[in-house]
């Protein structure tokens, strides 16, 4: 499962929404186990039957009046974007300060989220880009466990720079 941050930037708020929900529902249950290693049989027991009796919290989000209200001004957005943007495709964004892209400029894609970034916003230059095999982003560096920073001489400077 993704980190909650780490999957915001590319998803249409409904989604982040249920997204974030699942997570909930997810760390509640962990939680009632853990604690429920700790009870009798009859208690455990007592504790599933309950947690089993109530609506999770995707499908209390799923069934609220807000989260109806959120897709429907989704789907409104989405339609008043088709209607003016002709070609159909998003315009590129950079991941890091939000501008969109400008084909004068230096951009380099995230190989593990796939966002792009301008090269002056990540500290990349076309230059170091082409001996890079495999670029990650800041944020997915930061959110790698036990990364190995001394996988390439390139790469630790980039690493290390954040």
């Amino acid at each position: 499962m993704l980190g909650v941050k780490l999957v915001r930037g590319d998803m249409k708020h409904p989604k982040w929404l249920r997204h974030i929900a699942m997570h909930c529902d997810a760390w509640l249950i962990r939680i009632s186990f853990f604690l429920g290693a700790n009870l009798g049989t009859q208690a455990r027991q007592r504790l599933c039957a309950m947690i089993n009796s109530l609506q999770t919290v995707h499908e209390k989000v799923a069934a609220s009046d807000t989260y109806h209200r959120i897709c429907h001004l989704e789907k409104m957005n989405e339609e008043i974007e088709d209607e003016d943007d002709g070609c159909g495709t998003e315009p590129t964004i950079c991941g890091s300060c939000g501008n969109h892209y400008h084909m004068n400029a230096f951009w380099i894609c995230c190989d593990v989220c796939d966002r792009w970034f301008h090269g002056k916003c990540v500290k990349v230059t076309a230059a170091q880009a082409e001996h890079i095999d495999k670029y990650e982003c800041p944020e997915c560096c930061l959110d790698k466990k036990g990364h190995d920073y001394n996988a390439g001489p390139m790469l630790s400077v980039l690493y290390k720079r954040y």
